[in-house]
């Protein structure tokens, strides 16, 4: 999905010594994506902790994980509908306007979670193929607990094999904003809050928190958006040691269960060395036709056309780790942004329909 990049430039800085007023040794800038293995590596250990089993596993079954009956006693919350300036076909991503201040909305009040269904553990019901409230009475104290499951295309897999759970918290004053708190195993995973307004499917909620895996601590701040069958999100991401920066911007528009468009901007800064990832996708009958570029330290590099050709801007050859760091880059932007997208929609089932 990323796009073709230009040949690197190398520029050679002069300095001037100060001992004996001769001139210092002229000296060459590493070549842009010179440790090609690093940068798939950070990348690697990026998706490690937000595609864990039990986060993957939350991607998938976000759209099922429903408290029924759903919460009614709440006021509705004002809805806007989110406006997309994006041109087409020139892949430049704005953040959707504003769905209004939070001033502008009017916020339900009390728990989201109805109080006989508080400490519940949801579990999935094959029979149903829905989750179901259990006897179980383990989950938090100020919300629900739904198990994560090994999966299949768009449901549990059987037979069922939990992977780790999510908890579900929150209220609605002043807005609609819910704690969700995944563990991986037996392994905390991921703490958050989810803040939305606006109406099922065309709402936007802020996401922030952070996702740990070892000694690893990355901490986000997303803004998601739906508007039908789009789904938009912007997303920072940081770890403090060694220093790292990720920045996502994208979106997906699915047309049916066959096609769709996806346009995303993906830039990955460590150690001074920023590699940024931009193209579309459009895919018909499943199959994706790719045209993206990249660029390091703001030079172009490379392009990426069809099913993940990599070449230079002359059309040339790039040595086999940087081909397979820009695919590192390409494919990961795209599972982060499937694991992101999940992160948020659990807590939309509370907004008014």
């Amino acid at each position: 999905m990323i796009g073709p990049r230009c040949a690197a430039i190398v520029l050679i800085d002069a300095g001037v010594a100060a001992c004996g007023g001769g001139l210092a040794p002229v000296s060459s800038p590493s070549p842009p994506l010179a440790d090609a293995a690093q940068v798939s590596a950070v990348e690697h250990r990026v998706e490690d902790a937000f595609g864990t089993p039990a986060l993957q596993s939350l991607a998938i079954l976000a759209p099922l994980l429903r408290v029924d009956p759903p919460m009614a006693s709440a006021p509705p919350i004002r809805a806007t509908v989110v406006a997309c300036d994006r041109a087409a076909g020139t892949g430049s991503l704005p953040l959707p306007r504003s769905l209004g201040p939070p001033s502008s909305i009017n916020p339900p009040v009390g728990s989201v979670i109805p109080d006989s269904l508080l400490r519940r553990v949801f579990v999935w019901d094959s029979t149903a193929q829905a989750y179901q409230a259990s006897f179980d009475s383990s989950g938090p104290a100020t919300g629900v607990r739904f198990l994560l499951y090994t999966v299949g295309v768009a449901s549990p897999a059987t037979p069922l094999t939990p992977v780790g759970w999510l908890d579900l918290s929150g209220t609605g004053t002043p807005l609609l904003t819910v704690q969700n708190h995944v563990v991986n195993g037996a392994t905390p995973n991921a703490d958050y809050t989810v803040t939305a307004w606006g109406a099922q499917h065309a709402d936007t909620g802020i996401v922030a928190g952070s996702v740990k895996l070892g000694s690893d601590v990355f901490t986000f701040t997303d803004s998601t958006s739906h508007v039908g069958s789009q789904v938009e999100i912007s997303t920072s991401i940081a770890r403090g040691s060694p220093g790292l920066r990720i920045l996502l911007v994208a979106t997906h528009t699915a047309l049916d269960a066959y096609d769709g468009f996806y346009d995303f901007d993906y830039t990955l800064t460590q150690s001074g060395e920023t590699v940024r990832v931009q193209g579309h996708v459009t895919t018909y009958c499943l199959v994706p036709v790719i045209d993206g570029t990249v660029s390091v330290n703001g030079v172009t590099f490379a392009q990426v056309t069809n099913q993940g050709t990599v070449v230079r801007p002359d059309g040339e050859s790039l040595p086999a780790d940087q081909t397979q760091a820009i695919l590192d880059l390409y494919y990961g932007e795209e599972r982060l942004f499937g694991w992101l997208a999940g992160f948020y929609t659990p807590t939309a089932q509370f907004l008014p329909p």
